[in-house]
């Protein structure tokens, strides 16, 4: 008698932050299009951004920006508001062309069109020697680790009201340091961007994943750099 062994499925995996996630770029093999697979499927203003078919993660793609006005632009949510209390966590696994001063993210208050203007906006610059720095509706921080160009990185920025986990590397983890920023301004109108140099350059090179939680991921010392896909459900 033959015995038919039961089938067995690999386990979803979930993520039970999902429906705290505003926001979730991430292109994966076969897309045509840049989408948002967060659970609000925000839609983008595109200029210049297309679908990369280099992947950092197995079954993924990237989002390729030119350096030159590229860039994806989203309309005002209270979901990416910052104020000294809330919590949020930024992750963008990235592969910069090369090292600049950019904002590869960050939300323009009343849309002046400039970043640096701390503490009135919540931004994530890179800059040309490879560190970089962020703003969160705070005194500007300059950020744990570096970033190098032409190669994957790993950026971590995680908000628990007036404490900061932030990190940047290459490797298989990445170290956090832990900061008290001086708050003074709340950030709540304005357009989100994803690549918008506006007074310094646009960022040019590629981007795996970005995915922003209305809350903080980070517990530890060090973030593990992701292996697979961010989960979507």
């Amino acid at each position: 008698m033959m015995v038919v062994q039961p089938r067995r499925f690999a386990p979803l995996v979930t993520d039970p932050l999902f429906a705290s996630v505003a926001l979730l770029v991430q292109p994966m093999a076969g897309d045509s299009s840049v989408f948002d697979r967060s659970p609000a499927g925000r839609a983008f203003t595109t200029a210049g951004a297309a679908i990369d078919g280099e992947a950092f993660l197995p079954g993924g793609a990237s989002v390729g920006l030119t350096g030159s006005g590229s860039r994806l632009a989203l309309a005002s949510a209270n979901a990416f508001d910052v104020t000294a209390s809330n919590d949020l966590t930024v992750e963008i696994l990235f592969k910069p062309a090369s090292l600049v001063e950019t904002c590869i993210f960050g939300r323009d208050l009343n849309d002046n069109g400039a970043w640096g203007q701390a503490p009135s906006e919540f931004y994530i610059v890179l800059n040309a020697n490879g560190s970089w720095k962020f703003a969160v509706g705070s005194t500007e921080v300059t950020g744990s680790g570096s970033y190098a160009a032409n190669t994957w990185n790993y950026l971590c920025l995680g908000k628990s009201g007036s404490t900061v986990k932030h990190g940047c590397g290459t490797g298989s983890s990445v170290a956090l340091t832990t900061t008290s920023p001086s708050y003074q301004n709340s950030v709540t109108t304005g357009t989100v961007y994803i690549g918008e140099g506006h007074n310094i350059a646009d960022f040019g090179g590629k981007i795996a994943a970005l995915r922003y939680t209305m809350a903080q991921r980070f517990t530890g010392t060090t973030a593990t750099t992701p292996t697979a896909l961010f989960p979507t459900a």
